[in-house]
């Protein structure tokens, strides 16, 4: 019955009005949680199966940090931090080796601090949140030659 509540107020108010909802918790100084939608993050984060916890970002995000962001095409994602050059920032999807990139600063919306997978919390600094950002960096992915 939830979450049948919530995909009803999406389609009333789609994804930017979710999303204005989300960044005025995160500029409360609240946390969000929110259902994980597509397989990119696979297969530490599956569709429908895990929720992240979002924050506010308060620092710059490292290299294996996993932010949540506006293209400018107007898509929202979560994808990890492969690199940074200069003031733009780099992503890939656990599940790619597709690097997209540069992001501005003022795309980045909100930072995972945790992800929810049948109902147990992973922490950031977990064993198991660590394990799959090693194998996460495993796969070589690279700026691109034209941002290097």
């Amino acid at each position: 019955m939830k979450e049948a509540a919530a995909t009803e107020l999406s389609k009333k108010i789609g994804d930017d009005g979710i999303v204005k909802i989300i960044l005025c918790k995160l500029s409360c100084g609240e946390k969000v949680f929110l259902t994980v939608t597509g397989n990119s993050m696979l297969p530490f984060l599956a569709d429908g199966r895990d929720r992240v916890v979002l924050q506010r970002i308060e620092k710059r995000p490292k290299k294996g940090d996993i932010i949540f962001y506006r293209r400018k095409n107007g898509a929202y994602v979560l994808h990890r931090v492969v690199g940074r050059k200069g003031e733009g920032f780099f992503f890939s999807g656990d599940a790619q080796t597709y690097v997209e990139g540069p992001v501005e600063r003022g795309q980045l919306l909100a930072c995972c601090v945790a992800a929810e997978r049948y109902g147990k919390l992973i922490k950031k600094n977990s064993a198991l949140w660590t394990l799959y950002k090693l194998r996460f960096f495993k796969t070589k992915r690279k700026i691109p030659a034209a941002h290097r």
